[in-house]
């Protein structure tokens, strides 16, 4: 069987693409026999030399970081690797990676970027790579992994150069696929915005609240590096944790709100109804003397009837920004009331996601 190797590639996700031109560079790793090669080249949509995209204010600089790229091709079946190709880029939105081999028959293609290379060196199957989880203590703002759809190329690759998601290729490219090919954040990022109180005219009028502690409790650890539809699901069974509480120590009322983020933390993706992902607030009610007449701890799932609201998902999927605020209100320190906040979400992928809390 002749060997061969993908040309060209285009990639975008929430603010990536990608796409493939031709290379000749030399590469020890690379099979001496393959007769194309293999270059992707990855850019913002949309932002040029903008180092992050000044018109989404929930992007934060660094979030679209393109610290490595990976390209794994497959058999049709999965049972074997025909070629893979692991590149230090280091460069945000724009990069190249060249001479990725594959074989003249049909295959199975993903894109992986930020995974590191002994990850991509140990995979020797699809099921294998299926099985491999990035763990959340590996996310960070500047290195967030990211992953396209599978494609299964509908025919045999051909022996020459081969192209996908490659406009000026047109229907020549891999399945006719000529528009860009999205990359996804595996991870997702919730932020709280705002903490303000509502005591005018009502039984806590001239009280404050001071904010003692901020965490995240029954956040996934772990997830799948990719899936198989776009934007598919990454989410695996367990491996819950609580994140590092954070104090603090703010004191908020009518006329002093809490804004600005004040608190950022990344999640892995979680629909489990049971042990929800949940923001978990300690707060304690200051009278108008300065003394604390009650401390409570507030929970509140987030985005749990996102499906109601239409948001198209409830609790946490990978590649959203939840933003979260939070509103004392005259009933929120009664004894009777249970200690937890009330949630509304508005999610709009990474570029956009809000969340009111309400604590009456």
């Amino acid at each position: 069987m002749k060997i061969k190797q993908l040309k060209a590639l285009l990639l975008t996700g929430t603010c990536l693409l990608a796409c493939l031109a031709c290379s000749k560079d030399d590469d020890p790793k690379v099979d001496t026999t393959a007769d194309a090669k293999l270059a992707i080249a990855i850019k913002a949509a949309g932002v040029k030399t903008k180092a992050y995209n000044p018109d989404d204010k929930n992007e934060l600089q660094g979030e679209a970081n393109i610290n490595n790229l990976a390209v794994i091709v497959f058999s049709a079946d999965g049972s074997e690797v025909y070629g893979s190709r692991w590149e230090p880029v280091q460069t945000e939105y724009t990069a190249t990676l060249t001479d990725v081999p594959a074989k003249s028959n049909n295959a199975r293609i993903v894109i992986v970027a930020n995974i590191p290379e002994n990850v991509v060196d140990g995979i020797t199957s699809y099921a294998g790579f299926q099985s491999v989880l990035v763990d959340l203590a590996s996310q960070s703002q500047t290195s967030l992994a990211m992953s396209s759809r599978v494609i299964d190329t509908d025919k045999p690759l051909i022996a020459g150069d081969n192209y996908l998601g490659y406009t000026s290729m047109g229907d020549d490219n891999i399945n006719g696929i000529s528009s860009p090919i999205y990359l996804t954040r595996v991870a997702s990022r919730i932020d709280l915005v705002t903490v303000d109180t509502k005591f005018a005219g009502t039984k806590l009028e001239g009280n404050s609240v001071r904010l003692e502690q901020v965490s995240v409790i029954n956040r996934k650890t772990q997830a799948h590096y990719f899936s198989e539809a776009e934007w598919g699901v990454v989410e695996v069974d367990g491996n819950l944790d609580n994140s590092p509480v954070v104090s603090m120590n703010s004191t908020i009322n009518d006329a002093n709100s809490l804004t600005g983020t004040s608190y950022v933390t990344y999640v892995m993706e979680n629909s489990e109804t049971t042990a929800p992902t949940s923001i978990q607030l300690r707060a304690s009610l200051v009278n108008a003397s300065g003394d604390i007449t009650q401390t409570k701890t507030f929970t509140s799932p987030i985005n749990l009837n996102g499906v109601d609201l239409g948001y198209g998902h409830n609790l946490i999927k990978r590649n959203y920004v939840y933003r979260v605020w939070v509103t004392f209100g005259e009933n929120s320190f009664d004894p009777e009331e249970p200690t937890s906040l009330l949630v509304r979400v508005e999610v709009v992928d990474w570029g956009q996601v809000y969340q009111d809390v309400v604590i009456d």
